[in-house]
C-alpha cells in the first residue's frame, strides 16, 4: 500500500465493550472522523458488506466495504476498492486493567487524489489519530 499506518492505545475499558463499538458499522460515524454514515449490509461476519459516506481534505467519498477478518473479540478487518483500495485491520488484546487496541490501515490514493500526496499522507494520519481519540472516549465513558 502506498499510505501505512499503525497505531495503538491502552484503553480502560473491556474487549467486549471495544469489539462491539467497532464492529458495528452503524456506529462508526461516532468514532471514526472520515465516516459521516455507515450501514451493513448482512449479518455480522466475514463477507458482510458496509456502505460508507465520508470525506478527506473536503471531497466526499461513498465507499463498499467487505469484511475479510472476523476473529469475535481479537480481530477485525475490512477492505474497499473504491474511490481507492483501503485496508483496515484492527486488533484487541486483553490486558489487566483493559484493552490493547491497535490499528493497521492501508491506502493507495494516488488516483483518486494524485497532486499532494504528502497532504493526503498527513490528513490521513491526522484522522486516524482523532478517530483513536474519539474510540478511547467513547469505550472509556460509555
Amino acid at each position: 500500500m502506498e499510505i501505512q499506518y499503525e497505531l495503538s492505545r491502552s484503553l480502560r475499558a473491556p474487549v467486549a465493550t471495544c469489539w462491539e463499538l467497532i464492529t458495528e458499522p452503524e456506529r462508526a460515524p461516532e468514532w471514526m472522523t472520515l465516516v459521516t454514515h455507515a450501514e451493513a449490509e448482512g449479518p455480522p461476519g466475514l463477507g458482510r458488506v458496509i456502505n460508507a459516506r465520508g470525506g478527506l481534505l473536503g471531497i466526499t467519498t461513498s465507499t463498499r466495504q467487505t469484511v475479510h477478518l472476523w476473529e469475535p473479540e481479537r480481530r477485525y478487518g475490512w477492505h474497499g476498492d473504491d474511490p481507492f483500495p483501503l485496508v483496515v485491520e484492527c486488533t484487541l488484546e486483553p490486558l489487566d486493567d483493559g484493552t490493547e487496541f491497535r490499528v493497521e490501515a492501508g491506502a493507495e490514493p494516488g488516483r483518486f487524489f494524485p497532486v499532494a500526496r504528502s497532504v493526503v499522507r498527513r490528513a490521513v494520519r491526522s484522522q486516524l489519530h482523532r478517530s483513536a481519540d474519539r474510540f478511547q472516549h467513547l469505550v472509556e465513558t460509555g
